[in-house]
């Protein structure tokens, strides 16, 4: 499923917003095994471990089971904005939502006068206007 289909079908079942309640518990978590054959070679794929929610295949139980936990976080965030009420999943990312009410841009590019409250838009600042000092 492409990365559009999966947003649209986690905001369709109103994961995001805690509207939705997912299939599982603190104590059980539920999923999909599904093993598929090589077509042509008589031989077995590994194993994958699909989520029922969003379809997207994980490579291992243990990967599948922190993926489901993210779900489940994500369904009921815990860290409200105090100036929108917005909640947010992550504590970081709470406090990087927090910079757009304070204005604060704590990342400073080393090269010009651009500054911004976010690091990944600093690495994609970097990478436009100063490619040649971000090259290994």
């Amino acid at each position: 499923m492409a990365g559009g289909s999966y947003l649209t079908l986690f905001k369709q079942d109103g994961l995001h917003t805690g509207q939705f309640k997912p299939p599982w518990t603190d104590s059980q978590q539920v999923g999909i095994v599904v093993s598929a054959m090589q077509p042509g070679t008589g031989s077995r794929q590994e194993e994958e471990w699909v989520c029922p929610l969003c379809f997207k295949p994980q490579a291992s139980r243990q990967v599948f089971k922190r993926h489901l936990d993210y779900h489940r976080r994500a369904s009921n965030p815990q860290h409200p904005c105090n100036v929108c009420e917005k909640r947010f999943t992550f504590a970081a990312d709470l406090q990087k939502h927090l910079r757009t009410h304070t204005g604060e841009k704590p990342f400073g590019c080393p090269s010009c006068s651009f500054r911004t409250g976010d690091r990944s838009h600093l690495a994609r600042h970097l990478r436009a206007s100063h490619p040649q000092s971000t090259q290994h």
